[in-house]
């Protein structure tokens, strides 16, 4: 056949269906057992609008968020305080990267014993948790705040570490001498535990080891900044427990509930071994520079982050409050979108969330909590691909539960676009996102985090001008 009869042929067949699409579309017929349903004419059409690039996207979010500090000095006059409230009350009212607070748009006195603590980490270090769902794999995200936070109030280290690492970090390389089984408290993979004490991590290790055969950890800071102190989180422990770090040895004696050990290194160190005798349940080594902040990074794969209140309180509270964790960082929702098949659903997971806020709230009190909503997911709808229909009622129930339990919600969906802005991302060169159009690239995590650590800073440095203010306003 000659080629313009095979073009005529192809030609007639297109228009065929796009006339039987533009007629019935969205209609379903049934044929015997099956049952088709056309497309609408409308996904044929071409989109004649300018193509928005990811860098578009962030613009919103970002514009303006480079103003002068002003947070070591109050200006001089009545008229330029005014102006300067008057940044930060827009930014508040209206940027997508804002934080929601519980009492309004400027109330950050829900923010003032973290930015207090902070502004004292010279003197004693502040420990921030960040727990996640698959999205923080890796160290994303994290790794980013912890640089920025060590940058401006000083401190090394990765924070706490589990002694079994199932999942990778960037910033830190552990090996153990021994195969050891991982109890989790949340996500699928580590085993659930036939007791509750997992402690701040919501994972353990068991450890069982002779004088003969001792189990041996190896830690290797491999991005991080050398370290000065050294903390061993135990419970559990059947007899004893002797740790040897490096050449000092220090025991635990029997014990179920909580117990922890602590070195003091005469010099930073970037590589550490440590040797176990005993058996027990090991919660956590942490590793910090005694002053400054630290970020700790839990990724929990395949977690919706509803596992809290399945914890022991009081072991998970004594560890946050013995490392003075000032900051409780929550990223989920992400795996709970595919199981919201309607508002029931949403407002049964929303209440479930409310309670692990409540749960942390009361182990930790001094704590801040903020929660990092989901970020866009696309799924195929009709077969085109865009933001799952579920999605945008998923996170206002999670703002509004996270928002009546007194904590903070970070909107990461509208910081980083809103409705179909993975693909963008997904798109980006280098790639902001990958092809799953679900979980963000190490460079696409590195501008999400960005986005709300400047948003942070924009909240400290308001209540620094308003907290310090002496003029009349």
């Amino acid at each position: 056949m000659r080629p313009y009869k095979i073009l005529i042929f192809l030609a007639a067949i297109l228009l065929t269906l796009g006339t039987i699409c533009y007629l019935w579309g969205g209609a379903t017929v049934s044929i015997g057992p099956l049952e088709i349903r056309l497309p609408e004419f409308s996904l044929f059409s071409v989109a004649t609008h300018e193509r928005v690039s990811a860098e578009d996207l962030l613009a919103e979010s970002a514009q303006k968020m480079d103003i002068e500090s002003v947070s070591d000095s109050i200006p001089d006059t009545s008229e330029e305080y005014r102006d300067t409230l008057q940044f930060y009350h827009t930014f508040m009212a209206e940027n997508k990267a804002r934080l929601h607070l519980p009492g309004g748009d400027t109330c950050v006195s829900v923010l003032a014993s973290l930015f207090t603590a902070l502004d004292k980490a010279s003197q004693q270090s502040v420990h921030i948790m960040h727990y996640g769902d698959s999205q923080v794999e890796g160290d994303r995200i994290t790794g980013y705040l912890r640089s920025r936070f060590q940058e401006e109030y000083g401190g090394n280290g990765p924070g706490l570490l589990p002694l079994v690492q199932n999942i990778g970090a960037m910033s830190v390389g552990q090996t153990l001498n021994d195969t050891l089984t991982s109890y989790m408290a949340g996500g699928m993979l580590g085993k659930r535990a036939s007791h509750k004490c997992y402690g701040a991590m919501a994972q353990f290790a068991h450890v069982d080891a002779g004088e003969d055969a001792p189990l041996l950890l190896t830690v290797n800071a491999k991005k991080v900044a050398g370290f000065k102190r050294i903390q061993l989180f135990a419970a559990n422990i059947a007899d004893s427990l002797t740790i040897k770090l490096n050449n000092s040895s220090q025991t635990l004696s029997a014990e179920d509930s909580l117990q922890h050990l602590t070195w003091r290194l005469k010099r930073d160190a970037k590589r550490l071994n440590v040797g176990f005798v005993g058996e027990a349940d090991i919660l956590g080594l942490y590793i910090d520079a005694d002053t400054g902040v630290t970020v700790t990074n839990i990724p929990l794969r395949g977690s919706d982050g509803t596992f809290f209140s399945r914890i022991q309180k009081k072991e998970f509270g004594d560890m946050l409050t013995a490392l003075n964790t000032r900051l409780v960082l929550l990223e989920f929702g992400g795996n709970a979108l595919p199981m919201m098949k309607d508002s029931v659903r949403i407002a049964k997971y929303g209440t479930s969330f409310a309670k692990q806020i409540k749960y942390i709230k009361t182990a930790c009190p001094e704590a801040v909590v903020i929660v990092i909503g989901p970020a866009d997911m696309n799924t195929k709808v009709n077969g085109v691909l865009q933001t799952h229909p579920m999605l945008e009622p998923l996170i206002e129930q999670m703002r509004q539960s996270t928002l009546n339990c007194g904590a903070i919600y970070w909107d990461m969906y509208q910081a980083m676009g809103g409705c179909n802005s993975m693909k963008v991302w997904a798109e980006h060169q280098p790639a902001w996102a990958g092809a799953d159009y679900i979980h963000f690239t190490r460079k696409g995590a590195d501008q999400i985090a960005n986005l709300l650590w400047r948003s942070l800073m924009i909240y400290r440095d308001y209540w620094r001008l308003t907290s310090n203010a002496t003029m009349d306003k």
